[in-house]
């Protein structure tokens, strides 16, 4: 019994093939089959998708992306080869009004520090006792929270470098062409720090960083030690404050040029 079969590619030719032949032909399509399941899957590579929102342009990938890898940070790497560890390396601001500003910080909270500490208390407290212990295990514990949250500002990492960000352009995320990743929504690039902060607050002048995410619990202790010694601090010296206004003595000029 022959078994006639057509084939396009050899110009509708019939070939006819006997069925010795078929049983070869599917034993060596099984053989193949079993070889390429044998084989370990090779991971499809993720596709950067346009977002469907048409009224925002910047939801758009660039054309010239659609043929290059996507970019993949996992925690902790910020390029390959590089190993970031979700801190900042350097404390000093780059641009020059956010270093004046951090100066004026740095150094102004330890003058009010020294003010209170070597000024007004000998004011009020001729020798040492117990209640003169109190205000300076007070202000010290205020001055520490307030150095020490802003430090944590300034070295947490507010940027989405350190976290994983997926390659799929999702519904009401961005694509930030100068740092080639999707941002979530609230996430915003910063011209002065040169990166794209996650859920961005704002630019702080003081500091030299931007407030974000991940920073900004620290930013909001800073505030709010440095609320409490501001309060502390014109609370305790208004009596003081009162009087070399009054008298115009050289340190009531520098006490109302400090304290505005």
């Amino acid at each position: 019994m022959r078994i006639h079969h057509r084939s396009h590619a050899a110009g509708n030719n019939n070939i006819p093939l006997t069925g010795r032949a078929m049983t070869l032909l599917a034993t060596h399509t099984a053989s193949n089959l079993l070889v390429s399941r044998s084989l370990p899957r090779q991971p499809a590579a993720p596709q950067l998708l346009a977002s469907h929102h048409t009224q925002n342009p910047t939801n758009y990938c660039p054309l010239n992306i659609w043929n290059s890898p996507p970019v993949l940070r996992s925690p902790g790497q910020d390029s390959p080869g590089t190993v970031n560890m979700g801190k900042n390396t350097t404390i000093i601001p780059r641009n020059a009004t956010d270093k004046a500003l951090f100066l004026f910080m740095v150094v102004g909270i330890p003058f009010g520090v020294f003010w209170l500490g070597f000024v007004i208390l000998p004011h009020y407290h001729s020798e040492l006792n117990s209640i003169v212990v109190m205000h300076i295990i007070a202000v010290v514990f205020v001055t520490y929270n307030i150095f020490h949250n802003l430090l944590l500002v300034i070295r947490t990492d507010a940027s989405g470098r350190t976290s994983f960000l997926p390659s799929v352009l999702k519904p009401g995320w961005r694509y930030c062409a100068i740092c080639q990743v999707n941002y979530p929504p609230r996430s915003y690039h910063c011209h002065i720090c040169d990166e794209c902060i996650l859920k961005r607050d704002h630019h702080c002048k003081f500091t030299g960083c931007c407030v974000g995410y991940h920073n900004h619990r620290y930013f909001l202790m800073g505030i709010f030690y440095i609320f409490i010694g501001a309060l502390y601090g014109i609370y305790y010296q208004w009596d003081y404050f009162a009087h070399t206004w009054s008298s115009h003595s050289p340190n009531g000029v520098i006490l109302v040029t400090y304290t505005g």
